[in-house]
């Protein structure tokens, strides 16, 4: 396996998040990389730092009336009915749609 495909894979490979037959399969491969590999060792070191510092952030929770605040924001907010409005809306629409097809 090379250092890029287990690069992009590191983090799911210290969370424990590579799971499945093939998958595992894949995680014996990128076990195999590390131990061959100082780099991508050194990088899986920096992920498990990085993982511990940010257990120790304290979580900041949502102000409990949070949904309510956001549903009587939502219906309060008039939409645009001109003209010009809803043509552009309906041209971002179908761009987003054409580019989902092609």
């Amino acid at each position: 396996m090379k250092c890029n495909t287990v690069h992009t894979k590191l983090a799911g490979y210290l969370d424990d998040a590579v799971t499945g037959a093939a998958l595992v399969e894949e995680r014996v491969l990128i076990r195999e990389h590390l131990e061959a590999c100082d780099y991508c060792r050194e990088e899986l070191q920096r992920y498990r730092k990085l993982s511990m510092l940010l257990s120790r952030v304290p979580r900041n929770l949502p102000p409990a009336d949070l949904a309510v605040r956001i549903r009587v924001a939502a219906a309060q907010a008039v939409p645009t009915q001109d003209f010009p409005s809803r043509m552009r809306k309906i041209r971002d629409r179908a761009e987003l749609l054409l580019d989902n097809v092609f």
